[in-house]
């Protein structure tokens, strides 16, 4: 069964997520936070596969909430005009409150879609490049252009050739087991790298 949050600054809004979890069968209800603090915290110890959000708590967040979601997001706001910033940062999908079970169950199967994606992706050999989210953008590395992974507390930095790094929110360990074993081997608790160089 898959895992999710809601973050939502209006109790209400909770209240009725409550209820549209409680008759799902294939996702369930991990939490729900109305503080973006106690929900980076959660986030950073207990990784789920989707997060509803508001959209406005990312776009006016002080502690950069966005920067620390690496699941599956599906936006959610009382605004139509936020649909284009939601899929400017990569949603999932974009729900306009009040929405329908119906459309929140199609907003879950998009996320399913996403997951089902990224994982047969990362079981795919000849993929040669990796999407890492960084201060808010996607970015491609390209596999043949990684010297090392190192960990840097809560987040990866990704050494590249140019001397470009780029860090990211995600444990040593996450980023992994998302990469081949054929080419990458951890060689400590906080350094990874490629079996070729």
């Amino acid at each position: 069964m898959l895992t999710a949050i809601v973050i939502d600054y209006d109790d209400s809004n909770i209240e009725k997520y409550l209820k549209l979890f409680e008759s799902s069968l294939i996702i369930k209800l991990n939490k729900t936070f109305v503080q973006e603090t106690k929900a980076i915290n959660y986030l950073n110890n207990y990784p789920v596969d989707i997060v509803f959000v508001d959209i406005e708590m990312c776009i006016n967040s002080r502690h950069k909430l966005f920067s620390h979601i690496q699941s599956q997001i599906i936006f959610t706001s009382h605004s139509k005009d936020n649909a284009c910033k939601a899929f400017d940062m990569n949603a999932s999908d974009f729900l306009l409150k009040p929405f329908t079970s119906e459309r929140f169950d199609t907003a879950i199967k998009k996320a399913i879609g996403n997951i089902e994606r990224s994982k047969n992706s990362s079981n795919d050999k000849s993929k040669d490049f990796l999407l890492v989210r960084s201060q808010g953008r996607l970015n491609k590395v390209l596999i043949s252009e990684i010297i090392y992974f190192t960990c840097l507390k809560d987040y990866t930095a990704i050494y590249l050739e140019n001397n470009k790094r780029i860090i990211f929110k995600s444990t040593i360990k996450a980023i992994y087991d998302k990469l081949d074993k054929n080419y990458f081997i951890r060689i400590s608790r906080s350094a990874i790298v490629p079996k070729n160089r």
